[in-house]
């Protein structure tokens, strides 16, 4: 008697081994049934052990991508981490270490208590006109968020400085290199003069004579100084894990305000492709303030505040909320913003009103970078506001016009008229 094949079902496969044990009356049929019943025991086992490889590779997915493990940090960095980030104040920037930047980062986003889960926190590739509430979707506000979500940079400071003032933030870390990252924003482009001044063409013998100098604005708490911003690196184009980053390494800060809590960094490129998709956003922000100071309806719009961040040092997202008020020349408004937030780009769309009007320049200001979170009231204040068209960018160009060769005078006259103190 021959042995039929393995049906291939629990129930049926164990219903035909019992009839065809009964069946069996000679030494060769039994041999053969044994042969059968061996064949089917490794069959389940190979395939419970199967079934568990994938069911435990999915599950350890899973769980990582929902509850990621705290990175295995040496206990005295660690506590040295967790130390400077309680030492910032009400500040945002967000603390990492730089041995396990990535997997800290994403620990640091998920064990959030701030803003648990992120519900409001809306992925730039996602964002879209109905993000925005009804009664400010307006094709050019889309449109000038979607250009600054560009212009929006990610900002990992290396080296604390031990000139931060008592009090400061981070003061009790000067001279660390533990890292901390925020946001910062592109304020201009302007072209170079003379030999580039980044690092590859610095350490040259033949450097590119054709560059650019692109302005990054921030909080002064996130790069205090010129010796920071020497270690401080800018990614552009974070916006999601699977981003082609480009990075430059800060040259100077051309200004810092501890009490306006700005600064204003300088990068240097030679990448012509970087520099002009850049300058085409700035023009393209000018163009829009000006399509908001002819609207009619502008002053609905001081509701509406918009931020975009890396939060935890994440790519990009944008948070949608409402402007209150302006305080000297800063901004109020309830908007979620996150460890990581600091230096971010505030857009408060200001109606042109006297009253409201805050640029020195005489142009609309409506950008600002976020400062500090206050928990008592749970509102977010901005440092001082700047428009686009602003003095650093006569700045550079007085330095461009010393490099060609023109007397101090002549340069100083084309200098804007600022209370900013430029460094000599």
């Amino acid at each position: 008697m021959e042995v039929t094949s393995i049906s291939g079902t629990p129930s049926k496969d164990l219903e035909h081994l019992a009839i065809t044990e009964k069946k069996c009356s000679s030494g060769k049929q039994r041999l053969n049934f044994i042969e059968s019943l061996n064949y089917y025991v490794s069959e389940i086992v190979a395939t419970t052990t199967l079934l568990k490889r994938t069911v435990g590779n999915q599950f350890a997915a899973v769980k990582e991508f929902a509850s990621p493990s705290k990175p295995d940090l040496d206990q005295d960095r660690a506590d040295i981490v967790k130390q400077k980030r309680n030492d910032q104040g009400c500040h945002e920037c967000e603390v990492l270490d730089s041995r396990s930047e990535a997997a800290e980062s994403v620990y640091q986003w998920s064990a959030c208590t701030k803003n648990h889960g992120h519900h409001k926190f809306i992925p730039v590739q996602e964002f879209c006109l109905d993000h925005l509430p009804k009664w400010c979707q307006r094709k050019f506000v889309f449109d000038m968020v979607r250009i600054m979500l560009v212009l929006t940079v990610r900002l990992r400071v290396t080296y604390t400085s031990w000139e931060r003032p008592k009090g400061y933030s981070f003061y009790n870390h000067r001279g660390s290199d533990v890292l901390h990252t925020g946001t910062g924003f592109v304020l201009a482009v302007v072209e170079g003069k003379g030999p580039c001044q980044c690092r590859s063409c610095t350490d040259s013998s033949s450097p590119h004579q054709k560059w650019y100098q692109i302005l990054v604005h921030s909080a002064c708490h996130v790069v205090f100084n010129t010796e920071e911003a020497q270690h401080t690196k800018v990614d552009f184009f974070y916006d999601d894990k699977t981003s082609r980053l480009t990075s430059l390494w800060v040259t100077q800060a051309i200004a810092t305000d501890p009490l306006a809590d700005t600064c204003t960094l300088l990068c240097a490129t030679h990448e012509e492709a970087l520099a002009e998709k850049l300058y085409a956003c700035v023009r393209k922000i000018e163009n829009h303030s000006q399509d908001i100071k002819m609207d009619r309806l502008s002053k609905d719009l001081w509701r509406l505040c918009v931020v975009v961040s890396h939060p935890h040092g994440q790519p990009k997202y944008v948070t949608v909320g409402r402007g209150l008020k302006k305080e000297a020349q800063s901004y109020v408004y309830i908007t979620d913003t996150c460890p990581g937030s600091s230096g971010a780009p505030v857009l408060v769309f200001i109606p042109d009103d006297d009253q409201l009007k805050m640029s020195d320049t005489g142009d609309l200001s409506f950008v600002a970078p976020h400062s500090e979170w206050l928990p008592d009231e749970e509102l977010n204040q901005s440092g001082w506001a700047r428009c686009f068209n602003s003095p650093f960018v006569k700045y550079l160009e007085y330095q461009n016009m010393l490099r060609d060769g023109a007397s101090f005078d002549t340069a100083w006259k084309q200098l804007f008229a600022s209370s900013i103190k430029f460094p000599e």
